[in-house]
């Protein structure tokens, strides 16, 4: 699924990415969820998505260039249902389930997860797995 915005995509894969002990759909499912997150909530610049080998671990990042996250979001961030004001304010559509999503992707396979605000400017979301 390519979505409508794929424009604004800037994607780097690493030539050789190694084996991580996932399931193919999981991943793609998590992937998408983090992806979709920056192109919806992160303003309107280029979502950068970038999957590569950091010593034995595969790492999925995703930045936007948009407003960051608030200091006030980062407890409830990837709990079920859980909306900023500012998405239901402005009637962005969704349920918050996104990030929950990869959040049980992180549980079930052991990843990290974390999200921090880029000096830059945008938010940037690190799924690290163990290489198998």
């Amino acid at each position: 699924m390519i979505p409508e915005n794929a424009d604004r995509l800037e994607i780097d894969i690493a030539d050789e990415v190694p084996k991580v002990r996932v399931d193919r759909n999981d991943f793609i499912n998590m992937a998408s969820n983090l992806v979709r997150n920056a192109l919806t909530h992160g303003g309107s610049g280029l979502v950068q998505v970038k999957l590569a080998q950091d010593g034995d671990r595969c790492v999925l990042t995703v930045r936007d260039h948009g407003p960051g996250i608030a200091p006030k979001m980062r407890k409830k961030l990837f709990e079920p249902f859980e909306r900023g004001s500012e998405t239901t304010d402005s009637g962005i559509p969704g349920f918050g389930l996104g990030l929950s999503i990869v959040h049980d992707f992180s549980k079930q396979y052991g990843a990290r997860i974390s999200v921090d605000n880029h000096p830059e400017g945008g938010a940037i979301f690190t799924v690290s797995m163990k290489i198998d």
